[in-house]
């Protein structure tokens, strides 16, 4: 279930013509933090953390130059 959340929340964003990284963000970090908190196939937790880096990356794309940069490095890192 966390991941197709997370998915979801990902292909919203990747879509949407507004700025909707902020939201996508947040709801993939909570999915995060509950899976850390409940017992969740690691692959599972790697998924979305794949799919919250894409998001930084497509922030970074769309973002001003310092704001853009930020959000590479969380990326990658």
């Amino acid at each position: 279930m966390l991941q197709d959340l997370a998915g979801v929340a990902y292909e919203s964003s990747r879509r949407s013509l507004s700025n909707a990284f902020i939201v996508s963000r947040k709801l993939l970090e909570e999915a995060i933090d509950l899976g850390s908190k409940y017992t969740v196939d690691q692959n599972i937790i790697g998924a979305i953390h794949y799919r919250l880096s894409l998001v930084y990356r497509n922030m970074a794309e769309r973002e001003k130059e310092e704001d853009g940069t930020n959000a590479l490095r969380k990326s990658i890192s």
